[in-house]
């Protein structure tokens, strides 16, 4: 039986701890062969269909209904969610990737998912060195890295999701944006995403 969050739940946990420092000790990636290391010269454009019945993608939504348990663990099942969030990757047209073996190729895939999920207001946000407030374009330092990014070694999957503003401004502004950033969840093995928050 899968145990994925409720939607409540994630607002509140993202409402009330958005500013925490997130230390996550990724698990250790397995090597890459040259074979599965191979990219495909074909340019062109493909997409995952988690919803589908075939036994992989079944697999997929138990890895994915996995990893959503260890991030927010004690929460009730919620299909509805996982489905959503599966959904929303099936509909999206990207390019083929490589195989996924570090924290800053892992960024770099979910940065082109966000993109073509119209969401690159939070990668600008999660790279900008200024915030608005009271209508003013501020800089502030931030108290939180631009990413989390985690790989969950069991599920062969990665964890991206670009951080709200969080830190002090120039002047000693406390800067703390109360918002539910998305998030991906992609394929180590061949860089699909399998879902999107």
């Amino acid at each position: 039986m899968r145990k994925i969050i409720p939607l409540t739940a994630l607002l509140v946990l993202a409402l009330f701890t958005e500013c925490e420092e997130k230390t996550l000790s990724p698990d250790p990636i397995p090597e890459t062969t040259a074979s599965t290391a191979a990219a495909s010269t074909t340019p062109s454009v493909t997409t995952i269909a988690p919803t589908a019945t075939t036994a992989e993608n079944a697999a997929y939504a138990d890895r994915i209904a996995s990893v959503l348990a260890q991030i927010y663990p004690g929460d009730e099942e919620d299909e509805a969610l996982l489905d959503m969030m599966m959904t929303k990757a099936s509909h999206l047209s990207l390019p083929p990737a490589d195989p996924i073996t570090t924290d800053k190729a892992a960024t770099e895939r979910a940065k082109e998912v966000l993109t073509a999920a119209g969401l690159t207001d939070w990668i600008e946000s999660a790279e900008s060195e200024y915030v608005e407030l009271n209508g003013e374009r501020v800089r502030y330092t931030r108290s939180n890295p631009p990413y989390t990014v985690q790989y969950y070694a069991a599920e062969e999957i990665w964890y991206v999701q670009p951080n709200a503003p969080c830190g002090i401004t120039e002047d000693g502004r406390n800067v703390a944006a109360p918002s539910m950033p998305p998030y991906v969840l992609l394929n180590q093995k061949n860089g699909d995403v399998l879902a999107i928050f």
